[in-house]
C-alpha cells in the first residue's frame, strides 16, 4: 500500500491511547526527516476539540493524522469515519496504524471508513525511521 507524501510543514498529529506509544512516536519523529511538528492525544475527545479549532479557524489543518485502531470509547475506525463525515475535513490524509494486525479485513474497514492507507505498526526503531522517512 502506498501511503500518502506529506505535503506541507503544518502538524503531523497522532492519537494514540498508549503513553509509550506516543513518547516513541515523539522520540522517532525527531530522529526522521520531517520538518513537522508531532502533536500527539491520547483520545478522540481531545482530537475533535483540536479539530473543532480548525472547523473555527483557530488552529491549521494537519498535514497528516496517524490513528491507533484499538482506543477506549472510541475505535480508530470509529474516529476516522467521524472526521470524514465533515466536508472541511476530506482531505486530511489520515494512515490507520500502530495496530498489530495485517488482517485484511482490518485494512478494509479503515479504507471503507475513510483512511488513506493502513499501516502495521514498525516493531522496531530502524523500521520505524523508514517509514517516517518514507513520508517526506
Amino acid at each position: 500500500m502506498v501511503l500518502p507524501k506529506i505535503q506541507n510543514d503544518n502538524e503531523i498529529w497522532l492519537i494514540d491511547d498508549d503513553p509509550m506509544e506516543l513518547h516513541l512516536a515523539q522520540r522517532f519523529v525527531k530522529l526522521s526527516n520531517l520538518k513537522n511538528e508531532l502533536v500527539t492525544f491520547n483520545s478522540a475527545e481531545e482530537l475533535f476539540d483540536c479539530l473543532d479549532e480548525v472547523g473555527s479557524g483557530k488552529r491549521q489543518c494537519p498535514a497528516l493524522l496517524l490513528v491507533d485502531i484499538r482506543m477506549p470509547r472510541m475505535s480508530g475506525f470509529d474516529v476516522v469515519r467521524k472526521i470524514r463525515q465533515n466536508p472541511a475535513f476530506m482531505d486530511i490524509p489520515i494512515i490507520v496504524m500502530f495496530s498489530n494486525s495485517d488482517r485484511q479485513r482490518d485494512v478494509n474497514e479503515a479504507l471503507e471508513a475513510g483512511a488513506n492507507a493502513y499501516q502495521v505498526k514498525p516493531q522496531d526503531g530502524d523500521a520505524y525511521l523508514e517509514l517516517l522517512n518514507s513520508l517526506v
